[in-house]
């Protein structure tokens, strides 16, 4: 069996709760809740991303997987 020599930390189900985005179309400003859909696009080349809608107009927001982590 593994011996544990540093106890890790548990990784949140959903890290973007909390954080505060931008959306550059419309100008609009709103903060990530438990309740916003967000999708994991996987990309090895420029790296992983989330996409969310702007509750404003409705567009697509991309958002880079290394600003939650």
């Amino acid at each position: 069996m593994a011996k544990i020599f540093r106890a890790g930390k548990p990784q949140p189900d959903k890290p973007w709760i909390g954080h505060e985005v931008n959306c550059r179309h419309c100008g609009c400003g709103f903060k990530l809740d438990a309740s916003d859909k967000m999708e994991l696009v996987s990309d090895w080349k420029e790296g992983d991303y989330y996409i969310t809608n702007c509750p404003s107009c409705k567009n697509d927001i991309t958002l880079a997987n290394s600003l939650f982590s």
